[in-house]
């Protein structure tokens, strides 16, 4: 029974440390974690929602306030993203790689750091440096048992609310905005959901993965074409 239990719960007497977890994806994939067996802490800038989200899952899980800087425009917020993922990996990386266990690093990059041609060159811009950031850490890390990868979906109508789109189309009207969530602006004629992004997540936080690092995972539906 306990074997079975490790097969369907692929995260048991593990800890994650899920940051921006107030956010839509943040959110999925802390469940997902939960379900799994892991225990959560939650980090995200906005503490009463996180703290809101941590109360749904089961009593093993807390939540913790991170700090980020406030009021920066989007250009700005972009080269505070790749600073933070920067600094993320280096905290997490240092923490595991004195264990004697190791660990799993994950970052959510996009298919928009691959493409380049679809949002304005600041957010592609940042995407495409993460990527960079995670393989370089991977090569890093690795001899030391901690694995760093990607995960990059492609746009999905569940990840971006009106919010986010607004600051990467600040002149699109509200309509323009509705349209964009509700089209096919997707590669694929099955778009990417966040219950997709919190599978990968999961493999990638497991055991199951041990072989991969350094991997940009990319989500691109049904495949219905390749951006390779």
């Amino acid at each position: 029974m306990d074997a079975i239990l490790r097969i369907c719960r692929r995260l048991v007497g593990k800890v994650a440390v899920v940051t921006g977890a107030s956010s839509k994806m943040g959110e999925a994939i802390a469940r997902k974690f939960v379900e799994h067996g892991a225990k959560v802490i939650l980090a995200d800038v906005n503490f009463r929602s996180c703290d809101n989200i941590a109360r749904h899952l089961n009593s093993n899980n807390k939540a913790e306030a991170t700090q980020m800087a406030q009021g920066s425009g989007f250009k700005d917020s972009m080269a505070v993203n790749v600073e933070s993922v920067i600094a993320s990996i280096k905290h997490a990386g240092e923490a595991m790689r004195g264990n004697g266990r190791g660990g799993s690093i994950l970052c959510t990059g996009s298919t928009m750091g691959l493409l380049g041609d679809l949002v304005p060159s600041a957010y592609t811009i940042s995407k495409a440096a993460a990527i960079g950031v995670v393989r370089a850490a991977a090569a890093e890390l690795g001899s030391e048992g901690v694995r760093v990868n990607a995960i990059s979906p492609h746009i999905a109508a569940a990840s971006f609310d009106k919010r986010v789109l607004q600051q990467i189309f600040p002149r699109a009207t509200s309509q323009q905005l509705n349209d964009m969530i509700c089209s096919n602006y997707s590669m694929t004629a099955k778009p990417v959901s966040l219950e997709d992004v919190a599978n990968a997540a999961v493999y990638l936080a497991s055991d199951d993965s041990k072989g991969v690092n350094g991997h940009n995972l990319v989500l691109n539906g049904d495949n219905k074409f390749s951006i390779f």
